[in-house]
């Protein structure tokens, strides 16, 4: 409370100094350099005190940062005045540029403030963002700031009738340019604040804002149109146009922070006062000062373990506030037993899941046992027809179980192609030359001369290599009894597998074969007892 009490100490010094140097003013005629020098020193102290007033009243760093610079630009504009009264008095070039200036703190105390009423309930983040999104305001005041100090040369703002500071001068398009930009800021600065209003206080004193304004424009009004001069009544004016735009800008920003359309550091005992919390603060002798509407004692018929009391001491002040949290233990309660049901459902769905998951994994090892019994059916079929028709003493005994090898080294590594290709798009090469090489052994246990030549490296296509080693097994089973040579060979053209067989036979003809396959291309052709055929990867 004792920081509150001294910001409006500050407060009553800003606005009482600048009315009691325009006092001294009138009562002293201000016809000569002392009274100026007091008025100059009073509106001087005041905006040194403004300037410590925000830094203690305002919460946001970027807010607090661009009104201490909308001091330092009334500071740059004293600072002005003086240098064109004092030490450039006769350069009529210098003061002309000087007076110039004065646009420098009207133009951009505007957009200092535009920008404040921007950066309300933003974050560092944000107002970062919003600086930069809105940087081209900047552009436009610095453009508008040259075409008035570089009057000189082009007329655009003021036109003097004699070509000399001091005559009489009327206002041409850039002024009126300047003007409308300054009051449009002004007009978005209040209305921005006044959207990002969210408390009681600033709905119910925000006219006081806009009563400020009214005030300000009249005057400024009366001003352009020359109509405000106390000089005829008075042979002086006791306050210039910068220190009435001066002293308006304070006061316009020092209602922002009464009625709470800024965030300030300021008011808390009218926060606690209206509070629905329970909150008491007393001093060290137990006497009570200040009293929330919401506090209330812990009663005895409450139970204890609904109610948390807290209490703070610092120098000679003790705060004390009662949290009630019946509620709370309410909601953990029941958020309790909600919690023990969903756990025990948790754990049947844990269990359905499980088994669902050993269901899925039996239906898909199911589907792959049918899979390589649809793919070897066939084959098997021949080698039980076999062992059941086969004579242990006969002469074809070796034979007929060399036959039945070659035929279980098909079911064997077309099983296990099936399983490599189930989980992979692509296969290793060396995976199908070893179901080639298996063949190629039990060919030449049968009395077939047998070759394989691999001549690849690198990847395949699995069901490519499938359909390969099915084209092979079925050239081989259709005339195996007539075949005495087979060559194979398992190369790559232009990056694809290519599977070559050469079959020569011992004068029979062998079964034409007709193979059609997905993703192969088979070619079948026969010469003086020798057959060609060709299975590539891909289909042409």
């Amino acid at each position: 409370m004792y920081k509150n009490n001294i910001t409006r100490k500050y407060a009553f010094l800003v606005f009482f100094l600048p009315v009691l140097g325009t006092i001294l003013s009138i009562l002293l005629l201000g016809n000569n350099f002392l009274t100026e020098q007091i008025q100059n020193v009073c509106f001087t102290v005041s905006v040194l005190l403004w300037m410590v007033r925000i830094q203690q009243t305002i919460l946001e760093r970027y807010i607090r940062n661009l009104l201490v610079g909308q001091c330092g630009f009334i500071l740059m504009w004293y600072i002005v005045r003086m240098s064109r009264f004092t030490l450039f008095y006769h350069s009529e070039l210098m003061n002309s540029y000087l007076w110039y200036l004065y646009y420098a703190p009207i133009i951009f105390i505007a957009v200092l403030g535009f920008f404040s009423a921007m950066l309300v309930e933003k974050n560092e983040e944000q107002a970062k963002h919003t600086i930069k999104k809105y940087s081209f305001i900047f552009v436009i005041a610095a453009a508008l700031l040259l075409l008035v100090v570089t009057n000189n040369f082009h007329k655009l703002v003021f036109v003097f009738e004699k070509n000399t500071l001091y005559d009489d001068y009327t206002y041409n398009a850039g002024y009126y340019c300047v003007a409308a930009f300054v009051v449009l800021l002004h007009f978005l600065t209040f209305v921005i604040c006044t959207q990002k209003s969210v408390t009681y206080v600033s709905k119910k004193k925000v006219w006081v804002v806009p009563a400020i304004y009214s005030v300000l424009v009249l005057y400024l009004i009366l001003y352009i149109k020359g109509v405000l001069s106390l000089r005829d009544v008075l042979g002086f004016e006791p306050v210039k146009f910068p220190e009435v735009y001066i002293f308006f800008t304070m006061l316009i920003w020092e209602s922002y922070m009464q009625t709470g359309l800024i965030p300030v550091n300021t008011g808390y005992d009218g926060f606690i006062k209206n509070s629905s919390l329970s909150i008491k603060i007393e001093n060290d002798r137990g006497e009570v000062f200040l009293v929330s509407k919401g506090f209330r004692e812990t009663e005895d018929n409450v139970s204890k373990s609904n109610v948390v009391e807290h209490s703070i001491k610092s120098t000679n002040k003790i705060v004390s506030w009662i949290t009630d949290i019946s509620d709370i233990n309410a909601l953990t309660e029941k958020l309790n037993e909600v919690n023990a049901e969903l756990s025990e459902e948790n754990e049947m769905i844990e269990q359905k899941l499980l088994l669902s998951q050993e269901k899925i994994a039996i239906e898909k090892q199911n589907m792959l046992y049918d899979k390589m019994y649809s793919a070897t059916e066939s084959q098997m079929v021949k080698i039980n027809s076999i062992l059941q028709n086969v004579d242990a003493d006969g002469t074809d005994f070796k034979k007929c179980l060399s036959r039945v090898c070659i035929l279980a080294s098909y079911v064997k590594r077309k099983s296990n192609l099936i399983l490599i290709c189930e989980n992979a798009e692509s296969i290793n090469i060396e995976e199908l030359a070893f179901c080639f090489r298996e063949s190629v052994d039990y060919l030449n246990l049968y009395g077939v001369v047998s070759s394989f030549d691999l001549k690849a490296a690198g990847a395949v296509n699995g069901k490519a290599a499938n359909e390969m080693y099915d084209c092979f097994e079925n050239i081989l089973e259709a005339g195996l009894d007539n075949i005495s040579a087979v060559m194979l060979t398992l190369s790559k053209k232009d990056g694809r597998a290519v599977l070559g067989v050469e079959l020569s036979t011992d004068g029979q003809k062998l079964p034409e074969v007709i193979f059609e396959g997905r993703e192969t291309s088979f070619s079948y052709s026969s010469e003086d007892n020798v057959v060609y055929a060709s299975v590539s990867e891909g289909v042409t």
